[in-house]
Order: C-alpha cells, then sequence, then structure tokens
C-alpha cells in the first residue's frame, strides 16, 4: 500500500495521540518504533557500549507496518523514542465485490463493508490466493457455540434480581407510551439488526425477541419481588435481548454460506418464493437435537451453587440458578425457530 493511503504522523494532533514515548534501551525486538515519521515494527536491535561522551547507542532495524519498507535508526540508549499505538483486529471474510471492496464479519456478528483491497500486488495476490477461506459453516460454529455460553450467563445474571415490575411500567417514569426498559433501549439503540445483504434489510424479528422475552422467558427465570434495583435489571435485561438477538440474527450469515455452497439446491425455491421447501433445506434435526442438549448442559455446569455442603442439594436434586430445562426449550422453542424464520426470510430476498 501506498505511503499516501496510510500517512502517519508521529506528533500529537487536536485528538488522542498516536504515539507515546518510550525510551530507546527498553525498546525490544517485536516491539514498535516510529522511524522517519512511519511506525514499524523493530526486527533488530542492538546496542553499543558506552562512548566517551557516555552515551549507549541503539541501533534499530525494523520493518513499516504498511508497506514492508525496511527502516533503520540510531537513537541514545538514554533518549526517548516515539512509540506508536498498535491495536490489530482480525476478521472474518465473507466477501469480495466487483468494485474492489471485502465484506467482512466483525467478532461482534457486525458487517464492515468499507473497506477495499489492498493496491499492492503483491498482497492483493495473497488475499485473492486466500480466498477458498471465506467464511464458512465450521468458522460460524465456533461463534455460535460462545454465543451459547454468553446466552446461559446472561440469564443467570438476570437472576440476581427479582421480577422488579416497575421497571416494566411506564407509569414508573410517569411516561404513557414507554417503560425504563423500553428507554434504555431507545437511548442506546440495542435491537438493531445489521444486515448481510443490503436488499434483506426487512430481516429482522427484533419484535418478536422481545415479546418472547418479557412474556415467556422472564416470567419463569426472574422470582417475584420487587427490590428497588430497577436499573441493574433494566440493564441486565437489555444484556439478554442483545445477546438473543444476536443469536437469532446469525441466521442470515448461515443462510448465507448454505446458498454459496449449494446455490442449485435453493435457486428454485428462492424464485417461486417457496417458503416451505426453503425451511426444509435449512432444517437439521440432529444439528437441533445437538445444540438443545448443548446448551442444557451448559446450564447445568454454569449454573450450579457451589458450596462446600449439601445445602446446594434439595433431597437428591441439584439447585440451579437457572433450570436447564428452561434454556433448552428457549433454544428449541424459540431460538432455533427464530433463526430458521431469519434464514429463510433471508434466502427469500437473496436474489433480489
Amino acid at each position: 500500500m501506498s505511503d499516501e493511503e496510510h500517512h502517519f504522523e508521529s506528533k500529537a494532533d487536536a485528538g488522542a495521540s498516536k504515539t507515546y514515548p518510550q525510551q530507546a534501551g527498553t525498546i525490544r525486538k517485536n516491539g514498535y518504533i516510529v522511524i522517519k515519521g512511519r511506525p514499524c515494527k523493530v526486527v533488530e536491535v542492538s546496542t553499543s557500549k558506552t562512548g566517551k561522551h557516555g552515551h549507549a547507542k541503539c541501533h534499530f532495524v525494523a520493518i513499516d507496518i504498511f508497506n514492508n519498507k525496511k527502516l533503520e535508526d540510531i537513537v541514545p540508549s538514554s533518549h526517548n523514542c516515539d512509540v506508536p499505538h498498535v491495536n490489530r483486529t482480525d476478521y472474518q471474510l465473507i466477501d469480495i465485490s466487483n468494485d474492489g471492496f471485502v465484506s467482512l464479519l466483525t467478532e461482534s456478528g457486525e458487517t464492515k463493508d468499507d473497506l477495499r483491497l489492498p493496491t499492492d500486488e503483491n498482497l492483493l495476490k495473497q488475499v485473492n490466493s486466500k480466498s477458498d477461506s471465506f467464511i464458512t459453516i465450521d468458522s460460524l460454529r465456533g461463534s455460535l457455540e460462545d454465543q451459547e455460553n454468553f446466552i446461559v450467563f446472561s440469564l443467570i445474571e438476570r437472576t440476581r434480581y427479582p421480577y422488579n415490575y416497575p421497571a416494566y411500567d411506564p407509569s414508573y417514569l410517569g411516561l404513557k407510551n414507554y417503560s425504563l426498559v423500553e428507554a434504555f433501549v431507545r437511548d442506546t439503540e440495542a435491537i438493531e439488526a445489521k444486515i448481510l445483504y443490503p436488499p434483506a434489510s426487512s430481516i429482522n424479528v427484533s419484535r418478536t425477541i422481545w415479546d418472547m422475552y418479557f412474556n415467556n422467558l422472564l416470567p419463569v427465570i426472574a422470582i417475584e419481588g420487587d427490590d428497588g434495583n430497577y436499573q441493574q435489571a433494566a440493564a441486565s435485561d437489555l444484556i439478554c435481548l442483545q445477546a438473543l438477538s444476536k443469536r437469532i440474527h446469525y441466521g442470515r450469515f448461515v443462510a448465507e454460506v448454505k446458498f454459496r455452497d449449494a446455490p442449485s439446491d435453493y435457486l428454485s425455491a428462492i424464485h417461486a418464493k417457496d417458503s416451505e421447501t426453503l425451511t426444509r433445506l435449512v432444517t437439521s434435526k440432529t444439528v437441533e437435537e445437538t445444540v438443545i442438549e448443548r446448551v442444557k448442559k451448559k446450564a447445568e455446569v454454569f449454573g450450579q451453587n457451589v458450596t462446600l455442603s449439601e445445602a446446594s442439594k434439595v433431597g437428591n436434586e441439584t439447585k440451579y440458578k437457572v433450570d436447564p430445562s428452561v434454556v433448552s426449550n428457549l433454544y428449541g422453542e424459540w431460538v432455533i425457530p427464530l433463526t430458521k424464520q431469519v434464514e429463510v426470510n433471508y434466502l427469500l430476498h437473496r436474489l433480489d
């Protein structure tokens, strides 16, 4: 990539500084340094003996992190050097468009579509040679399993508070239209589905998730009562809603991968707007049963009250913070069916 595309100023601007000072003698191999205004990774460093003026000198050999050019510098070991703030973020490659932009999947499950392919020919060849590393079912599976963990932990966290009815009563805030919990959502814009394929922008079941959570799930995980911690309870509800929404809307990515793996299996049903056939194509009973059994086991493991006595047991039964059957039913009756609904609706718009 050219220097113009990645201009780097070593001095602070009106915003946060891009560098910080570090004594030259403390910078090691594989560390970072700014040389001639460029952010570099140190590949070799040597220190000379103290000279007649009393200063040992450090000789740095480094590689520009943007263009791979080799740069060198010699600095007295007691002097400060500019060191760049370097953050590395890994994305899963989804697609490369005809105009050279890449579609990437972030850790949060959203898409990032504002990066263009590099213009450096060698780097471009490396990217194209790895085009078979686009997002796959296997790469999605790990993320989905991690999301299971987060959902279970989020539900366990919500059980710390009783139902706290006033948090869901619009009159508590003196408002007619929405409650404290709804105010949380409005302020954070949390329930917003990010889309993978632009024409499918209507693929959003957040309202259904909202209704399911408050009408079906919350009443069975939260005990009756009011401890006055309305804000904490609302924040915990929001975390649960975000986790469930993210997991369910991941169906768009799953549907995209399935379509790319075997487009001929889906084309006729998509053209015919045949939702029933598409539902059958995206359904795997074996996988669904495995997921339901796995989340139930996770709820059992994560949700036990660990003590040194038998007090955590009622008779021969272990007490759980969240009933494992509630979690398995959540997946069987809501998460998996809603995910398939998202998959099917996404596929129906895939050729728009």
